[in-house]
């Protein structure tokens, strides 16, 4: 959610004259892109501040100027709903973007965040997946250079 905030609203690496252009891609592992905070025990207090909720949701900031997503949900989550990464996917779309939603059906939150750990790589295919977007945003980011 952090991540996908500096990202899509871009006030907040303004701040620090960012350009937003030299990130190259962005992998997001089940985040709560679109979700209301304050309808939500467990987060109304952190986000007591706010007026209005979609000051804290990244798809209310998606412009369409964004780098590549790889968005990542583990289909047997039960913490963060895939419709969050659903509507952040298509709302990039819409908005002229590069979306790429991947469902790991046996995967819960933790069981998605812990296939990129050292000793539980290669269980599934979360890190080389991972690895494999990485990859084709390195050889676009050479292949502009060399033009």
């Amino acid at each position: 959610h952090l991540a996908a905030m500096l990202l899509f609203d871009k006030r907040y690496l303004g701040v620090f004259d960012f350009n937003h252009n030299q990130i190259l891609g962005f992998i997001g592992l089940a985040g709560p892109y679109a979700f209301n905070p304050l309808a939500y025990k467990p987060t109304r207090s952190v986000f007591s501040t706010i007026q209005d909720p979609d000051q804290a949701r990244p798809i209310a900031f998606v412009d369409g100027s964004e780098p590549p997503l790889l968005l990542m949900h583990g289909g047997s989550d039960d913490t963060v709903e895939m419709v969050n990464a659903q509507m952040l996917a298509a709302r990039a779309r819409e908005a002229g973007g590069e979306a790429q939603l991947i469902e790991y059906v046996q995967r819960s939150h933790i069981g998605l965040i812990l296939s990129i750990a050292a000793p539980f790589r290669g269980r599934d295919p979360v890190y080389a997946d991972m690895l494999a977007f990485m990859d084709r945003l390195s050889v676009r980011s050479t292949q502009a250079e060399a033009s």
